[in-house]
């Protein structure tokens, strides 16, 4: 009779796991500090913009996350603000349904931002700094109803209330008095699996937001 040996579930998902749903307490203990892995974070922290390629399961997740968590709890380093857009692909649909499909796309992707603002906090356990007052279209329950709705493919009437408020400007301002009030100098924005594998209607789009974001404290 052979014995059936048993995997312990734990060490079997350490075998499967992808570098954007890992523990941050995980990704710290599991990383391998070497000379390149240490000069790609040293410029990710640098000023000015920076654009990571490489194949997938290459590691660029692994690199933004990493600097997002070093940034975390040192002051002296950059505010970080980590936004994935993994799921950009179920916007597609509306390029064949809805005139303002670019508006949508350009919404969600600062709703994406500024979630990443209100999840910033929540590491710090700072969530009582408010971004925005009680009530406010921009609040992170109603920012996180429209991003669920709009990545099902469905787009409300009350959308156009985010869509009218959530500006470029609106962005920028949260950020820098966000940074302002966590005592940082300047900002970088850590944008993951946005660059060059989006639809090319929407490529362009993001490229704008990202280049209108780039003003005083905010660098990407």
């Amino acid at each position: 009779m052979m014995k059936k040996e048993l995997i312990d579930e734990k060490e079997f998902k350490e075998f499967e796991e992808n570098a954007a749903f890992i523990e941050s307490e995980d990704l710290i203990k599991w990383t391998v500090e070497n000379e390149f892995f240490l000069g790609i974070q040293q410029k990710i922290l640098q000023k000015g913009a920076k654009l990571i390629v490489g194949p997938r399961g290459t590691g660029k997740t692994h690199q933004m996350r990493f600097a997002y968590n070093t940034c975390l709890h040192h002051k002296n380093k950059p505010l970080a603000i980590y936004a994935s857009f993994t799921k950009y692909y179920h916007l597609e649909p509306f390029l064949s349904k809805k005139s303002n499909a670019i508006t949508i796309f350009h919404t969600w992707v600062l709703s994406k931002i500024l979630l990443s603002c209100y999840q910033l906090l929540y590491d710090l356990n700072k969530s009582d700094i408010e971004l925005y007052e009680k009530g406010s279209i921009l609040s992170q329950k109603d920012l996180e109803k429209f991003t669920s709705q709009t990545e099902k493919g469905t787009s409300q009437e009350w959308h156009d209330d985010i869509i009218t408020n959530l500006t470029i400007d609106e962005v920028i301002n949260t950020i820098e008095e966000l940074a302002i009030k966590l005592g940082r100098t300047r900002t970088i924005l850590l944008l993951d699996d946005a660059a060059l594998t989006l639809t090319p209607e929407y490529l362009i789009e993001f490229f704008d937001v990202f280049r209108s974001l780039k003003k005083g404290r905010i660098q990407a």
